[in-house]
């Protein structure tokens, strides 16, 4: 409801349907790389595309001065769920009315005057004393936009009711390939039973709805699902590890899209959602290919048929893809355009599992030393008679130290040379 609304706001005020030449863009520096969304947008300005992200700014400011490019400036205080942001536009030297630009840095630091306190940053750049200051200042603004302003255009910023209680959920998605060579997108969605209201008996009911949107890389949707969840606290097919499971599939040629998933309470005022980016090359047609690795509470053969039936496997996830190291990690993944040598598959498996880098220093130090880390691998050799292999297995990782892992899968395709690697992160812990 809050995106379509977005959405009308934006269609009543934002339009800008003329083309979107280079030579009308205010970043000259392109100082910017922003994402797709934007650069193949045709129907919006950018104010337009901020706009149904984020909603109506905290606060705007608006500098008019002779010889001043028209300029405005959206300011979106921090959230629990997003940072601080300052969204600048401009309209640059003969472009059409309504084309407004997003811009790394105001190109005018008379422009600076409106905005005075938003940003320590944006006021040392104002005030600086001579050339050099101001410089210094201005390169670091720079930077910190190019990072900020592409990262916060493939996000939504959520805008919450003060009575409104939020619903925690996991997320995992993985990709796969459909016999008809179309891509098996598969997504897990784990709702925290423990940020629900909670029922008073076993037997109550809990009604919730679920549903996941994918949209195209302009944010057309492609594909929508909701659901109405009637939990109870003994289901035993949806209920693992205090949350409940949700899948949802779509098979699509597409390979890049954003995905928005939302929770909402059909008794009381709670809502969860998440959105976030898919983002693959095509699967190979003949080359050796492999899928996304899944890590689940289990993976078992089965001949029922179930919410979690996938290629005659019970795959249980693990969305949040946090194990207690004294529990059985499982792993699903499938192989595709295996070479056939008299009829028949050969191929080598290195599945090893290591301490995850960090950014300190001293840990990544101690894991090139061996000190205080510990890794695992272990191989195997598979033959089959069919170019897609589905494989999975389970790990005892009880010996390893708790924390942040890598688990890397490794094939070799004995008849063809041809070799691929796939990984996937999760954490141990008590």
């Amino acid at each position: 409801e809050e995106h379509y609304k977005r959405l009308i706001k934006a269609e009543k005020d934002f339009i800008f349907d003329r083309p979107r030449l280079p030579i009308n863009d205010p970043d000259k520096l392109t100082a910017l790389k922003l994402p797709q969304v934007v650069l193949r947008n045709t129907k919006f300005n950018d104010k337009g595309l901020v706009y149904i992200r984020y909603g109506p700014p905290d606060d705007r400011a608006v500098s008019l001065s002779d010889g001043m490019a028209s300029n405005e400036s959206w300011l979106y205080y921090a959230t629990p769920y997003n940072p601080k942001i300052i969204f600048h536009f401009e309209i640059a030297e003969h472009a059409p009315p309504g084309d407004w630009r997003l811009v790394a840095v105001p190109t005018d630091r008379r422009m600076l005057d409106s905005r005075m306190g938003w940003d320590p940053l944006l006021d040392r750049y104002m005030m600086a004393h001579n050339d050099l200051e101001a410089h210094a200042a201005l390169s670091e603004l720079r930077l910190n936009a190019q990072k900020s302003i592409p990262a916060a255009m493939e996000h939504e910023r959520p805008t919450w009711n003060d009575s409104l209680k939020s619903i925690n959920l996991d997320l995992f998605a993985a990709r796969f390939r459909s016999p008809d060579l179309q891509n098996d997108y598969l997504v897990w969605m784990g709702i925290d039973l423990n940020s629900v209201d909670t029922t008073q008996t076993k037997n109550d009911t809990i009604h919730l709805e679920a549903g996941i949107a994918f949209y195209d890389s302009l944010w057309n949707q492609l594909h929508k699902k909701i659901k109405h969840v009637p939990i109870v606290m003994d289901d035993s097919v949806h209920i693992s590890h205090n949350k409940y499971m949700l899948p949802f599939s779509y098979k699509t040629e597409q390979n890049k899209m954003y995905v928005s998933t939302h929770v909402r309470s059909l008794q009381g005022n709670q809502l969860g959602g998440y959105k976030f980016a898919l983002k693959y090359n095509p699967i190979p047609a003949k080359n050796l290919a492999i899928s996304d690795l899944v890590l689940a509470y289990k993976v078992e053969p089965t001949t029922k048929k179930s919410p979690f039936t996938f290629h005659d496997l019970q795959i249980i996830p693990n969305p949040d893809m946090k194990f207690k190291k004294n529990e059985l990690v499982y792993i699903y993944f499938e192989l595709y355009n295996l070479g056939m040598k008299a009829g028949n598959t050969r191929y080598h498996v290195e599945q090893t599992v290591r301490p995850l880098k960090t950014g300190n220093v001293f840990t990544n130090l101690k894991r090139l030393l061996g000190i205080g880390t510990k890794e695992i691998s272990v191989t195997r050799d598979q033959t089959g008679a069919s170019k897609v292999a589905s494989e999975y297995g389970a790990f005892d990782f009880s010996a390893l130290p708790l924390g942040k892992k890598e688990l890397v899968i490794t094939v070799k395709d004995e008849n063809t040379g041809q070799k691929v690697t796939k990984s996937v992160r999760f954490e141990l812990v008590d």
